[in-house]
């Protein structure tokens, strides 16, 4: 524990702070970071299954399993998780291009030509 002293006009108040309570063997700062993940996904899931317009926090809620508590603790409104929603996809189609581009052999416009082309099995 640490103690911090405060004073306030003439009244010293002393604080003690204490380490951050585990439970079930993880900090507050892990639970906080699956419940975000967690609703993360329900907000993909529910976006794209009844769209943008009728997907409301609560049923973003109701998909992750978490009340809507927790949903103020990760977002500032709908709109804010829809945003981190877009953003993720993005990430993970750039991360997508960028292995693949690192993998791949040959000159970039000829392999792009050969895969536009429709198949010549029939």
């Amino acid at each position: 524990m640490c103690s911090v002293r405060h004073t306030y006009g003439s009244v010293n108040i002393e604080s003690w702070s204490q380490p951050a309570r585990q439970y079930r063997g993880r900090s507050s700062e892990e639970r906080a970071a699956e419940r975000r993940a967690r609703l993360l996904e329900a907000g993909l899931e529910v976006f794209g299954t009844i769209g943008g317009e009728k997907a409301t926090m609560t049923a973003i809620c109701a998909e992750a399993k978490l009340t809507e508590r927790y949903f103020y603790e990760s977002f500032r409104s709908r709109d804010d998780l829809l945003v981190q929603v877009i953003e993720g996809i993005a990430a993970e189609i750039g991360e997508a291009a960028r292995v693949t581009l690192q993998t791949v052999t040959g000159d970039p416009e000829v392999r792009a030509r050969r895969r536009s082309r429709p198949s010549s099995t029939s």
